[in-house]
């Protein structure tokens, strides 16, 4: 099966340069400065049957030395990292991954 493009609950004609991906054998890069809640997330993420491998990194710039390395399907990022934010990280993967897929997480 392969994922439609959906932007704001529609299909959008406007993302045709953004490659459709399969969802089957996904990589995902998880991000979590929390190293123990790290582990749960992924052993969580594991059991899903379209993800293929989770890796992860325990800080902004862990991640985006990570990035180039596992070339994952899509980040998984958490909010609060110790040295940046989820945020900060959005902004420099839409700036050098700009078709990537990001999953910005908090638990405020």
């Amino acid at each position: 099966m392969m994922a439609q493009k959906i932007v704001a609950g529609r299909a959008d004609e406007h993302l045709d340069s953004i490659p459709e991906t399969s969802l089957e054998n996904l990589e995902v890069l998880l991000i979590d400065d929390d190293e123990q809640w790290a582990r749960i997330t992924s052993v969580l993420l594991e059991r899903s049957p379209e993800i293929a491998t989770v890796r992860t990194a325990h800080s902004f710039q862990a991640g985006t030395h990570e990035l180039p390395e596992t070339v994952p399907d899509c980040v998984v990022c958490d909010y609060q990292l110790g040295d940046g934010t989820g945020l900060e990280l959005l902004e420099y993967v839409r700036e050098h991954y700009p078709a990537l897929a990001f999953v910005l997480v908090t638990g405020w």
